[in-house]
């Protein structure tokens, strides 16, 4: 015989408005978190790579000046990011090391929709 959990709904205790009330607050909150987390990565990555973006500026500024330098920048810039990589997972942080990017792109997102109400773009 499979087990079935749907078979016997009249079993399961009711819940109360209440508590339908507290899931419904804590589901808004929850979205509200992912809305933050997306528009604060979203806006970071926009802000970087469109057209006037800090990429397209820098990599041209370094362009400009002779294209073997862009490629020694490229490679410096892969260096420091593999040395802070091992310079992060070294650290003892309270909790995930995760946790520090959630915080980072949740504060962005606090910002980017201050600068959207106030301002009406990124």
């Amino acid at each position: 015989m499979m087990f079935d959990p749907m078979s016997n709904l009249s079993a399961r205790p009711g819940r109360t408005l209440f508590q339908l009330l507290q899931e419904g607050v804590t589901t808004m909150f929850h979205l509200l978190l992912f809305s933050l987390l997306v528009l604060g990565f979203g806006g970071l990555v926009y802000k970087a790579l469109r057209p006037e973006g800090w990429v397209t500026n820098t990599v041209g500024q370094i362009w400009a000046q002779h294209p073997v330098m862009a490629i020694v920048a490229c490679v410096a810039g892969l260096a420091a990011g593999l040395w802070g990589t091992r310079f992060f997972e070294r650290l003892p942080l309270f909790g995930k090391r995760g946790d520090m990017l959630v915080y980072a792109c949740l504060a962005l997102g606090m910002f980017f929709a201050f600068k959207l109400v106030v301002t009406g773009s990124l």
